[in-house]
């Protein structure tokens, strides 16, 4: 009976360890506003050439769903497949304004890793409920930021 115990409790303990150990590649977003030194978007517009700035296009829905702002000055980089580079300040000031049109809430967030290391920001028009993406650690250094989805409002 012990035998059968100890089993069960040591299938238990690799199973937790595979959990952790899997969510420990993943990246979060948390509000901008919990820091002393808060950030806003009027400063990152204002700063704009001290990142690598992408947004995400709703071309079906016809407005911007997210923007990234990058940090060119660290060692942590951000990459997406679809998401699309600003090029000038004229473009980021469009992509805010396309955010802020549709919602009149926005907010910033941090990007933060696995061990809540600073990543960037990223600036959102919807709630962050409402939007599905994936923030992956690809290395030491690098996290993907997968689409930003839509989720259906009322389906979870």
């Amino acid at each position: 009976m012990n035998l059968a115990k100890l089993f069960k409790q040591t299938v238990i303990g690799f199973f937790l360890m595979f959990l952790m150990s899997g969510c420990a590649n993943y990246g979060k977003l948390t509000l901008e506003s919990g820091r002393p030194e808060k950030m806003t978007i009027q400063e990152l517009q204002e700063n704009w050439d001290d990142y690598s700035i992408y947004y995400a296009d709703w071309r079906s829905v016809g407005w911007t769903g997210g923007i990234i702002f990058d940090p060119k000055k660290d060692d942590k980089t951000l990459v997406g497949d679809k998401w699309m580079k600003v090029e000038d300040q004229e473009a980021l000031s469009r992509v805010i304004t396309s955010i802020q049109a549709r919602n009149p809430y926005p907010k910033l967030y941090q990007i933060l890793g696995p061990n809540d290391e600073f990543y960037g920001y990223m600036y959102l028009g919807p709630n962050r409920d409402y939007v599905i993406m994936t923030l992956k650690v690809i290395d030491g250094n690098s996290m993907k930021i997968s689409d930003l989805q839509q989720r259906t409002l009322g389906v979870r």
